[in-house]
């Protein structure tokens, strides 16, 4: 198991420090990295929307492309 702990401490804001923790078990399952660049969250979406029509186009009778 890992914990990740994190204390706010903001007397500007809060009253008093706070911690919040969690726990993270162990999982078998893949993990994939998701990294946000610039902004880029919005545009992956154009970008794999664009590849998958290309593929479309390529599947299309009398098409060129493979």
């Amino acid at each position: 198991m890992l914990q990740y702990d994190i204390t706010i401490d903001d007397l500007t804001t809060w009253t008093k420090p706070w911690t919040v923790s969690i726990r993270m078990k162990q999982s078998q399952e893949k993990l994939y990295e998701y990294a946000c660049h610039e902004g880029n969250y919005v545009t992956m979406e154009g970008i794999l929307g664009a590849a998958r029509a290309d593929e479309r186009a390529a599947e299309e009778p009398g098409s060129r492309s493979k």
